[in-house]
């Protein structure tokens, strides 16, 4: 029974109610309008009765039947949301107490209107329902989850329910009562409360900074879209991503954005049109340390607005993550890691891609640890219209094999920065591997581009094969290819290839193409289907492209991946 003045349904033999709302007995006091209009039922009833009724298929308050007036009655003196839809074209009729949950945008319009077309947006869920009780059946939801769209964006909502059938003289079903209350805010608590709960249980064992990175992104992948949650670290004069979900784009918030929010005491909504009480796409949040500054980026619910507990939901997340990441920080620097870490993380820093808008860059880890593996790329500008490009993977993942990626990609540019071509290139790091363990069996294919001849010179240490897209025809770039480095003693040679102005460079890792339990041609055959698909898009939407349709959000190993446009 919902808590609404009984005294009046018992006057009026409504004993059934909320199950079916029966007309009242032909000896029963029916209220006239005069009587509907009393003092006191504030302007939205005076509103109701002033409608021009005589326009919708329900007809002039003077003609209604006796039922409905007494419902009118009853809805308009009770302060809990109540709405009667009447006929068979559901024309809506409510109360002050319905109309937050109509917003800003469904009401006044949706007094005397159809519900079919106040309720278009969910119709395919309650219009069933309203034909249930059409045919005589009472419906109850509870908690029941709606995305109504009454505040200008598609909102996440929660209803307890109840539709009830209202008979006339004759028995039939001439309407439907709907007594309702809204219970978002108690459901998205409950949801943001388990989601700290579970967040705090399993940072309990947390130790370490890569295994609070772990545990964070495990926990939050379940309340926020998994496809964007990622942890920078703010260094003296660098900021590195350390952790992500597989999938989230590296180059997705810039480092003076970052910079800010790990400056900042509050959240900051990463939207630029973002405005207050609207929804947001990504949320940042720092985690203050005096030595290793930390900013977290989520993803927000895009359904629900960016408001007051939001924000302190978030701020929930960030203390109960900052106190693990302070333990974490303090046994670091106890076992002298800190300063290892730093260094390691500074060397090994991906920089974006500087040639814009013809070259693309991309780095995925595959796993949401302190380092940013082994694998790399290197975009430069080597003058006279040539371009370096270079693509490698170290064996393994950690601090390790960060420090040998570092190292051979500062080796790498420095050599094509002073005029080595590729295969020169390759034989120094062949050299240099063989001084550094964790770069042996490293694999790297090394291009440059000269875009006044119209030629790409490369060569490839164990590396997948580059892909050039000509039109509709694909081209690998397979000469020149030889063992990893630090593997016997090769001769590194150069291959030569005209290209086209248009064409489509592709480099990549093997994270990109290959698959467990699968031969490589078939990872391949994809690369080659989805570049071919792409080609005429701008390189970042390709890039963009390639990771969705062959990565996902599932990578089983890093990605580093490098589309050149010939211009």
């Amino acid at each position: 029974m919902h808590p609404f003045d009984c005294a009046a349904l018992r006057a009026a033999d409504l004993d059934t109610y909320p199950d079916v709302v029966k007309a009242p007995r032909a000896d029963a006091s029916v209220p006239s309008r005069r009587s509907l209009d009393r003092p006191g039922q504030g302007p939205h009833a005076r509103a109701l009765l002033a409608f021009p009724w005589a326009t919708t298929p329900v007809g002039p308050v003077d003609g209604w039947p006796e039922q409905l007036r007494l419902l009118v009655q009853v809805m308009l003196s009770s302060e809990f949301p109540m709405m009667i839809v009447w006929g068979n074209e559901y024309t809506q009729l409510y109360n002050d107490g319905f109309r937050p949950i109509l917003g800003t945008d469904k009401h006044p319009g949706a007094l005397g209107r159809s519900a079919r077309e106040t309720w278009s947006e969910i119709w395919d869920e309650i219009g069933p329902l309203f034909a249930k009780v059409f045919a005589g059946e009472a419906v109850w939801n509870a908690d029941h989850r709606l995305l109504i769209n009454r505040n200008g964006y598609d909102e996440e909502t929660f209803f307890t329910y109840s539709y009830s059938p209202i008979h006339d003289d004759s028995d039939s079903v001439a309407g439907l009562l709907v007594v309702a209350t809204e219970t978002t805010a108690e459901v998205v608590d409950r949801r943001r409360l388990s989601c700290v709960g579970s967040l705090a249980r399993a940072l309990v064992g947390a130790t370490s900074i890569e295994s609070v990175t772990n545990v964070t992104i495990d926990a939050l992948r379940d309340c926020v879209p998994a496809t964007a949650i990622a942890i920078h670290m703010v260094l003296t004069d660098s900021v590195v991503r350390i952790a992500s979900v597989a999938g989230h784009r590296a180059d997705a918030t810039d480092d003076a954005l970052i910079r800010e929010v790990a400056n900042s005491p509050r959240p900051i909504v990463l939207d630029q049109a973002w405005e207050p009480g609207q929804p947001a796409s990504r949320v940042a949040f720092a985690i203050d340390h005096p030595k290793l500054r930390t900013v977290v980026t989520v993803a927000t619910n895009d359904c629900r607005p960016f408001d007051e507990g939001y924000e302190q939901f978030i701020d929930l997340v960030r203390a109960a993550m900052s106190a693990s990441m302070t333990a974490a920080l303090v046994r670091a620097e106890e076992l002298g890691a800190l300063r290892l870490i730093s260094d390691t993380l500074q060397n090994a820093m991906l920089e974006p891609a500087s040639d814009l808008p013809t070259v693309a860059a991309r780095y995925l880890p595959v796993a949401s640890n302190l380092t940013v593996g082994g694998d790399w790329y290197d975009v430069l500008d080597l003058g006279g219209g040539r371009r370096g490009l270079i693509v490698g993977d170290c064996v393994g993942h950690g601090l390790e094999a960060a420090t040998a990626m570092g190292a051979l990609r500062n080796v790498s540019r420095a050599l094509l920065a002073d005029g080595h071509g590729p295969a020169e290139v390759i034989a120094s790091l062949d050299r240099f591997a063989t001084t550094m363990p964790a770069a042996a069996c490293a694999t790297v294919v090394c291009a440059v581009v000269d875009l006044t001849e119209l030629v790409i010179t490369y060569s490839n240490a164990g590396h997948p094969p580059p892909l050039l897209v000509q039109g509709d025809e694909v081209v690998w770039l397979e000469q020149a290819l030889a063992t990893p480095l630090a593997v016997d003693e090769p001769i590194r040679r150069e291959a030569r290839l005209n290209v086209r102005p248009d064409d489509l460079l592709v480099l990549y890792t093997d994270g990109l193409v290959e698959r467990r339990h699968e031969n490589l041609d078939e990872g391949l055959l994809r690369l080659a289907k989805a570049a071919v698909a792409s080609r005429d898009e701008p390189v970042e939407e390709i890039a963009n492209r390639l990771i969705e349709e062959l990565v996902g959000t599932t990578a089983r190993d890093d990605v580093a991946l490098v589309v050149k446009r010939i211009h």
